[in-house]
């Protein structure tokens, strides 16, 4: 998706930066990327016109920009509220089809990833996934793009 990858970032102690794929089977793949600048974050997203499902398809759509000072800062909250690093990478809850999240993330020198199968369906609260989709949905809310991420015409999120 023309973004450079989160974990070459690791071997700088300094950089901060986190993403979210998210894979639906019957519905564009989307990508959307925050990265610290000081006291601001840029952002980049993507959407492929394809469905993982079957072929990623080719880039349709790309915007990059930084955020305004205080959605940095509800970001950086969000960020906080989720404790990305002490998430497990996997909750064991997979399926056949359904779309598949992936959150990476690089602070302090250290890489993380965590997915998510459906997170935001099979009762997310039991799941503890709250904090995890209010940063996703800030995200997405965020990201410019044309279309909201969807499976089989049903909007994730």
């Amino acid at each position: 998706m023309n973004v450079p990858e989160l974990p070459d970032l690791a071997n700088d102690v300094n950089a901060e930066a986190y993403c979210i794929t998210i894979l639906p089977t019957w519905g564009n793949a989307i990508l959307v990327r925050v990265q610290r600048h000081g006291r601001i974050y840029s952002l980049s997203s993507r959407r492929l016109d394809g469905q993982p499902g079957f072929e990623n398809g080719k880039l349709v759509e790309a915007r990059d920009f930084e955020l305004s000072e205080d959605d940095s800062k509800a970001l950086e909250q969000l960020i906080q509220n989720l404790n990305f690093f002490q998430l497990p990478t996997d909750d064991y809850i997979n399926g056949a089809d359904g779309d598949e999240w992936l959150f990476q993330g690089v602070s302090g020198g250290q890489f993380h990833f965590a997915k998510r199968w459906c997170a935001s369906s099979y009762n997310p609260d039991k799941r503890g996934l709250r904090a995890f989709l209010n940063l996703c949905r800030f995200l997405v809310d965020k990201s410019a793009l044309s279309e909201r991420p969807k499976n089989k015409g049903h909007k994730l999120i």
